[in-house]
């Protein structure tokens, strides 16, 4: 019985991770395919969850245009701009992080609506490639010409297991 429920948390984990992969993938892909100079901006990871204790951490934020069929909620129809961020907390009482998905209008940050994409999170990685190296850090106006995710979450339960997941998406 212990295997069996073992064994399905590891599929609602890996199933969790693979659905928040695909979102990040499709926001970077919308992100590149928007050509907005400073589109893509990215600060390097902390070194652990302790750092990030009381404080917000944001990982990731990018300049894309909406999900075509679903425009942001008051925005306009059209070629509107929304800016998505990436943001770790830190979850009370925990190792893990809680990551934190914000879509809103760039010139309105406080307007921004966010929801919790996963709430067993160790890491949440992203480096940036600009054709000749791997940076960590991405602050430039051109868009990279490849960004790697990387994610290790946490499973629910004792004794909790970590996990590692990654995808690469390239500008072409």
């Amino acid at each position: 019985m212990r295997s069996y429920q073992r064994g399905l948390q590891d599929v609602r984990m890996t199933q969790g991770a693979r659905a928040l992969l695909h979102l990040v993938t499709r926001d970077v892909q919308r992100a590149m395919a928007a050509r907005v100079p400073y589109g893509i901006r990215g600060t390097a990871p902390q070194l652990s969850t302790s750092e990030t204790a009381g404080r917000q951490a944001d990982r990731l934020a990018m300049l894309t245009l909406p999900s075509p069929g679903a425009p942001p909620e008051g925005a306009p129809h059209g070629g509107t701009l929304q800016r998505i961020r990436y943001v770790l907390n830190a979850v009370p009482d925990s190792k893990t992080l809680a990551l934190q998905r914000a879509v809103g209008a760039p010139s309105e940050p406080q307007m921004e609506r966010r929801m919790v994409v996963h709430e067993q999170v160790q890491e949440f990685r992203v480096r940036y490639f600009d054709g000749q190296a791997w940076y960590a850090e991405w602050q430039r106006a051109e868009l990279p010409r490849a960004v790697e995710i990387t994610l290790v979450v946490q499973s629910a339960g004792a004794p909790a297991r970590a996990s590692r997941f990654a995808t690469l998406v390239t500008a072409d």
